[in-house]
């Protein structure tokens, strides 16, 4: 009887053995592919990382201060007239600016640069236009340990000049705020406009507003933000709210 038992077990084993074979090389197959569809999908989305790293550093790249051939005069000008201690600290500004604009920089820079940043730009045009320019800010402690696309607030600052101020006399004023909200940060940017905001977005340089829509989308995606600008009541602002985030998640950009 035993003998029957085993030699019933050993056939029910030879019959067996093949199909929990068959199974297992099928469950190794779907796990293969699983395997090679994570692979390609992480893959995938390294190459888009990549490309949008290019595409922001050549967004980045485009952005170029006009105003070097300005500044020069004013440097020579300072030389001329003999006034040796704004001769130097409109040198050293435009040193500190310059270190900001050529040094590599990350997707993401502290509010605290951005704003280190517009203070050199500041103390130059401040030579240029004298007690006509005015600048208040209003930016919050929490705010300024966040993060932001580089020279975010700066292209704003440099388009009212370029814009407004340099085409237009009368008061150069300008007001800049920047808020914790919620899980946001919100950014305003407002100056007096005396005159009609002319803006070609397609102008060689890249430079100005979209721009900035352009990087937005790329970091952020679509949905993630607000943008928009008005020119009302002699002022052009310029209003920017974007998700909090101190580094960029892998897979964030356009949706």
């Amino acid at each position: 009887m035993l003998q029957l038992d085993t030699f019933n077990m050993f056939i029910m084993l030879c019959i067996l053995t093949p199909i929990i074979s068959a199974m297992l090389l099928g469950f190794i197959s779907i796990f293969e592919k699983q395997i090679d569809s994570l692979k390609e999908e992480k893959r995938r989305l390294e190459l888009e990382k990549d490309l949008q790293s290019v595409n922001l550093m050549k967004l980045n790249q485009q952005i170029k201060p006009h105003f070097f051939f300005n500044t020069l005069n004013i440097i020579l000008g300072l030389a001329r007239l003999n006034r040796k201690e704004d001769l130097v600290k409109a040198t050293e500004s435009l040193a500190q600016f310059l270190k900001f604009h050529y040094k590599d920089t990350d997707m993401l820079v502290p509010v605290s640069d951005e704003l280190a940043l517009i203070h050199h730009y500041y103390i130059i045009q401040k030579y240029r236009f004298g007690e006509r320019l005015q600048l208040t800010l209003d930016v919050s402690e929490q705010a300024r340990l966040e993060k932001i696309p580089p020279f975010l607030l700066q292209t704003l600052v440099e388009n009212a000049f370029k814009h407004g101020f340099e085409k237009y006399s009368g008061p150069a004023e300008m007001f800049i705020s920047m808020q914790l909200i919620n899980d946001s940060l919100q950014l305003l940017v407002r100056n007096s406009q005396h005159g009609q905001y002319e803006e070609n977005s397609h102008e060689e340089s890249g430079y100005g507003l979209a721009n900035i829509e352009s990087r937005l989308t790329l970091l952020y995606g679509k949905e993630s933000y607000q943008f928009y600008a008005t020119n009302e009541n002699s002022e052009f602002t310029v209003f920017i709210e974007i998700p909090i985030m101190n580094e960029l998640e892998e897979g964030e950009g356009e949706k």
